[in-house]
C-alpha cells in the first residue's frame, strides 16, 4: 500500500526531505561527529483553495511542530506588510507582485516568527516523541 500524504505541498515532499536531511548529516558530521541535524520541510499555501491545507509539515507524522502550526502565516504576514522593510523592492519574477504573502522574504520571517513561539512551549524530547508499538 502506498503513502498518503495528509497536508500536502508536492508528491515528491517526503523524497525531497529525506534527500535534505541526508546531505546535512553528511555536512554536519564532518564538522562535529555530535551533530545531528533534523530537517523538516514547511509548506503554505498562498491562494486558498478548498482542496488543500493552508499550511503542511514534512514530515508529517511524529514531529515536534504540526501543519497547523502555520496556519496562519498569511495572516501574520498581512498584518506586518505595511511594516516589512523590504515592501518597496522591486521583484523581477511575476508571481511575486501578485500579493504581499508571495514575497518569499516575507514568508520566512513569518515562519521563523511563529518557529520562535512555538519553541518557547516545552518540548517532548526527540526520541521520546516516536510511537511505541
Amino acid at each position: 500500500m502506498g503513502m498518503t500524504i495528509t497536508h500536502f505541498m508536492w508528491g515528491y515532499q517526503p523524497h525531497f526531505r529525506i534527500g535534505q536531511e541526508v546531505a546535512a548529516k553528511r555536512l554536519f558530521q564532518i564538522l562535529d561527529s555530535r551533530f545531528n541535524p533534523e530537517i523538516f520541510l514547511v509548506g503554505i499555501l498562498t491562494e486558498e483553495r478548498d482542496d488543500r491545507f493552508p499550511a503542511c509539515v514534512e514530515p508529517e507524522e511524529d514531529f515536534w511542530i504540526k501543519s497547523e502550526d502555520f496556519n496562519k502565516v498569511p495572516e501574520v504576514a498581512r498584518s506586518i506588510i505595511k511594516t516589512y522593510p523590504e515592501k518597496n523592492i522591486i521583484q523581477s519574477h511575476p508571481v511575486t507582485t501578485l500579493s504581499p504573502i508571495h514575497n518569499m522574504g516575507l514568508l520566512n520571517e513569518c515562519i521563523y516568527f511563529l518557529l520562535v513561539l512555538h519553541v518557547l512551549r516545552p518540548v517532548q524530547p526527540r526520541h521520546e516523541r516516536r510511537k511505541r508499538p
